[in-house]
């Protein structure tokens, strides 16, 4: 369905946004070397050896292969897929570090400065926030994209898509905010018990 210029000009602005995040993330991390990038995925301790190190090389050419595609507005269906499926992965790889009481940089932008930075839930909910912007990305047509000019102006989004994505999304957003619930009273019971130890060790 095309809307206004201005709808159109906003859907190139969450486009060129979303690309413009994975593409970067995808340069810093092989900025950073496939080696470094082998060590954050390793830590998650989620997947080893020769699939970490597929990981290692094919996450950041596939980051930079999205981002590069969306802001061009080309296969746009397919890499929004692509690219919420990845976020999804990485979401729960995340809410799997805090379960486990494991403090880890995410790599998600490459290797920083200021060295070791613990995930926080804001890398969570700034995933959460991209994945909302993808199904956007879907679920409307832009006259300035590759999409629309190839299809003569007959391009139209495919609703299962849309539909399927805003019910995942949910899904996911539910999920997140169930496991932040548990993992919370988990820290906090945890902090009971020692507070009680100490006290009773004192």
């Amino acid at each position: 369905m095309i809307y206004s210029w201005l709808g159109s000009v906003v859907l190139l602005a969450v486009r060129l946004f979303v690309g413009s995040v994975l593409l970067v993330a995808g340069i810093l991390k092989l900025r950073a070397g496939t080696r470094w990038f082998l060590q954050q995925i390793l830590a998650y301790e989620i997947v080893k050896g020769s699939r970490a190190k597929l990981v290692a090389h094919g996450l950041p050419a596939t980051e930079i292969g999205c981002g590069f595609l969306l802001i061009l507005g080309w296969q746009t269906n397919a890499v929004a897929l692509v690219s919420f499926g990845l976020l999804t992965v990485f979401t729960g790889a995340i809410i799997s570090t805090f379960w486990r009481g494991k403090e880890i940089n995410c790599g998600c932008l490459g290797q920083q400065k200021q060295g070791l930075q613990p995930t926080q839930w804001t890398v969570v909910y700034r995933n959460l926030s991209l994945m909302g912007l993808l199904v956007v990305v879907s679920s409307f047509a832009s006259i300035f994209s590759i999409d629309f000019w190839l299809s003569s102006g007959s391009f139209y989004r495919n609703a299962w898509l849309q539909t399927s994505l805003v019910v995942f999304w949910l899904l996911v957003l539910g999920a997140t905010l169930f496991f932040q619930q548990r993992i919370r009273r988990q820290l906090d019971r945890k902090q009971l018990v020692d507070t009680a130890a100490t006290v009773i060790g004192s």
